[in-house]
């Protein structure tokens, strides 16, 4: 579909790096880290997991990024 997929996840061994055209080792809540990351790739989009926790990220990172 022409999507270029970033994944970020804290753990090693975590499933989301074989779906994932780069993975970055940052944990969900690393927001700051996370956004310079998003702007460095100028991402269009932001999606997650169904977490609560991780809707917080995605919150920031689109309303930072203006999405």
């Amino acid at each position: 579909m022409g999507f270029h997929i970033l994944g970020f996840a804290l753990s090693a061994g975590v499933v989301v790096k074989e779906y994932c055209d780069r993975f970055y080792p940052i944990s969900i809540v690393g927001n700051e880290l996370i956004l310079e990351v998003c702007q460095k790739e100028q991402k269009d989009g932001v999606l997650s997991i169904a977490s609560d926790l991780a809707v917080t990220t995605v919150n920031y990172i689109t309303a930072k990024m203006y999405l």
